[in-house]
């Protein structure tokens, strides 16, 4: 009886457990929901062909109709720089495409911070007209053509178009040709088909003449030269500067003239980074038609992963895990000449601060940037060497003062003790380098980093003393040791706090959503390897009168996580604004317009931009 009430028991338990996995299963392969329309509302696109039949070899043309809401613009096919042209995606089947058509096009006006931007753009209705022609040889039958529409269209904000706007229509191949009595755009045909030879050519934005904040030559480049000086003083270079004393603590007792030497060669490989970075916004402007934004690099996440690796190797070297040896020749030469070593080290050391300087991001740099962006190729292009000079301004001038070498002390075990400090600080930002691939929660790199504490407290505690040393110095360095090791500890391993801020994941549609409803917009633009990113997060975002002041204004706020290059809101931030992160975008719909903060700002910044 028993063993039939178990049997019984597990039957009803595999029968209800099998209705409750079929009815999962069918929520589960249920249709989703159709996601909303973000063009809604906004713009609309009809196909319309001018024969609803022809015969084999006839060509014929294809009308699109796109209506925009009063106050947007569709950027046009050749629209000037920093905006998104106009494109038309084709599906004929064997109907063979021409050369689309585009309507005259008029010139759209922007003054943003003393810059005036000057785009082309299509406004109210735009007809754009694709000839199609049916095969010689093509069969009678029926065949559906698709027309995507594709580009930017822009008002407060600007929204990417893409298969949403895409319209379709069916043509049949007959035995006779058979006009279409719904045409009427043989007047727009003709005026496309005029356009075509008289298209405007490609404006770039201009500084505005008439404004007090637009820039000459010389101040864009003086504004690029002071940008690179700060660059100096960023929290991104910090692991380097250790290095850097580290080096000229190795020059100790050294002549003069190596003082000298491997400091311009510090300098020449700051240098030699930005003529990298110049020479790739010259074929960026040549080959893509736009300009290199600051940081961009970084969004690849095969860069991130080579520099973690290469930070990781120098950290081994610093330990003294490996050596890098020369050839022969070489290692004889410098041996008979000591005045000739170590300056592609130097170089190299120089190159890496400034690769480490580009995920930091502040006002002035970014009006640099900017203002380079828009300038002829020419003196864009000077403008970025102009922020490699500032970068290696002092440590070029730092060899004027040899006499530096008389102060410095001479090599010993603390310098030993130094290096591998270093190497400490070194794996830290290979750690960091590694979370950013991960776009979610950093919490993984405060524990690996505490990782890293945690041994060097260790050997700190082990290394930094003597058997024989005093009881007062052992005390002292034992206590540093441990005093870093819990402070630390307390503070990168304590659980990750919510932040007060709550902040919903970015879309386009959101926006366009808010801005049609008359809602206040705050978009933060942020990417996981960006150190001013997570400073603003900490400092700003993280403070109770912000939160307030955001919900006393019932502000939307997104966060657009730009890590990812070909994520949404990286698309957006390249299409509406082509600056570097951080950015922080509010949009008002009760006159105040659009307010950009950009870098690093204070919590009274923004708060005086939303009580303003």
């Amino acid at each position: 009886m028993k063993q039939f009430s178990r049997t019984f028991a597990l039957c009803l338990l595999v029968a209800v457990s099998a209705g409750a996995g079929a009815a999962r299963a069918q929520d589960l392969f249920a249709p989703p929901a159709a996601p909303p329309n973000p063009l809604a509302g906004i713009v609309t696109a009809a196909a319309t062909p001018s024969h609803t039949a022809v015969v084999a070899g006839q060509t014929f043309h294809l009308a699109v109709e796109v209506k925009l809401a009063e106050g947007w613009h569709y950027y046009s096919v050749n629209p000037g720089e920093n905006v998104m042209p106009a494109s038309m995606g084709i599906s004929s089947g064997p109907l063979a495409a021409g050369d689309v058509l585009w309507p005259a096009d008029h010139e759209f006006v922007l003054d943003t911070a003393g810059l005036r931007l000057v785009n082309r753009v299509y406004s109210g209705t735009a007809v754009i007209f694709v000839p199609l022609t049916a095969p010689a040889d093509g069969q009678p039958g029926r065949h559906e053509i698709t027309l995507t529409p594709t580009g930017q269209i822009c008002k407060d904000v600007c929204i990417p178009l893409g298969d949403d706007l895409a319209v379709s229509t069916v043509v049949e191949i007959g035995l006779e040709s058979v006009p279409n009595p719904n045409w009427g755009y043989d007047d727009q045909l003709a005026a496309a088909a005029a356009a075509r030879d008289e298209v405007s050519p490609p404006r770039a934005p201009t500084p505005s003449g008439g404004s007090d904040a637009s820039l000459t030559a010389l101040g864009g480049l003086g504004l690029a030269l002071l940008a690179g000086l700060l660059l100096n003083v960023m929290p991104c270079v910090l692991p380097v500067v250790p290095m850097r004393i580290l080096s000229l603590a190795q020059l100790g007792g050294q002549s003069r003239r190596r003082f000298v030497t491997l400091g311009l060669s510090f300098a020449g490989g700051i240098l030699a980074f930005f003529v990298i970075l110049a020479s790739a916004n010259i074929v960026i402007r040549i080959v893509l038609g736009r300009s290199f934004s600051w940081s961009e690099h970084y969004q690849i996440p095969a860069v991130r992963v080579a520099l973690a690796l290469v930070v990781g190797a120098l950290a081994a070297n610093l330990f003294g895990l490996y050596t890098v040896t020369v050839p022969k020749r070489l290692a004889a030469k410098s041996s008979s000449s000591p005045e000739g070593g170590g300056h592609v080290t130097a170089g190299g050391w120089g190159f890496m601060m400034a690769l480490l300087a580009t995920p930091c991001s502040f006002a002035i740099l970014t009006g640099a940037m900017t203002w380079a962006q828009i300038q002829p190729l020419w003196l864009g292009t000077a403008a970025m060497l102009a922020l490699g000079v500032g970068m290696a301004a002092p440590h070029a001038m730092l060899c004027a003062f040899p006499r530096l070498l008389d102060r410095l002390p001479r090599p010993g075990r603390w310098m030993e003790l130094m290096r591998h400090s270093m190497g400490f600080l070194l794996l830290l930002l290979m750690v960091y380098l590694i979370s950013t691939l991960n776009a979610g929660s950093t919490y993984a790199f405060w524990v690996a980093g505490f990782a890293v504490v945690l041994v060097f407290g260790l050997w700190a505690w082990g290394s930094w003393v003597r058997y024989d040393s005093p009881l007062k110095h052992k005390l002292l360095v034992r206590g540093c040791a441990a005093l870093l090791t819990v402070g630390a500890g307390i503070f990168m391993l304590s659980p990750p706090r919510q932040s007060v801020v709550e902040f919903q994941p970015f879309t386009a549609a959101a926006v366009a959503e808010a801005r049609r409803t008359g809602r206040p917009v705050l978009i933060q633009f942020t990417a996981s390897w960006c150190v001013s990113c997570h400073v603003l997060d900490y400092t700003v975002y993280n403070k109770p009168e912000v939160a307030k002041a955001l919900d006393d204004e019932s502000v939307l706020t997104l966060r657009a996580d730009v890590t990812d290059r070909n994520s949404e809101a990286a698309r957006y931030l390249k299409s509406q604004y082509g600056l570097p992160v951080p950015l922080t975008v509010v949009h008002f719909p009760d006159g105040r317009g659009e307010i950009r903060l950009e870098g690093e700002f204070s919590v009274d910044e923004l708060l005086g931009v939303l009580q303003d």
